[in-house]
C-alpha cells in the first residue's frame, strides 16, 4: 500500500497518527 498526505489539505493536527498510529507517525519534534 502507498499513502501520501496532500499538504494542502493537512491540518496539521496529527489526526492521521491517532487513526492509524502504524502508518502514520510524528517525529520527537512534532513533523
Amino acid at each position: 500500500m502507498k499513502v501520501w498526505i496532500d499538504q494542502d489539505l493537512c491540518t496539521g493536527d496529527g489526526l492521521c497518527a491517532e487513526i492509524a498510529p502504524d502508518i502514520f507517525f510524528g517525529k520527537d519534534d512534532g513533523l
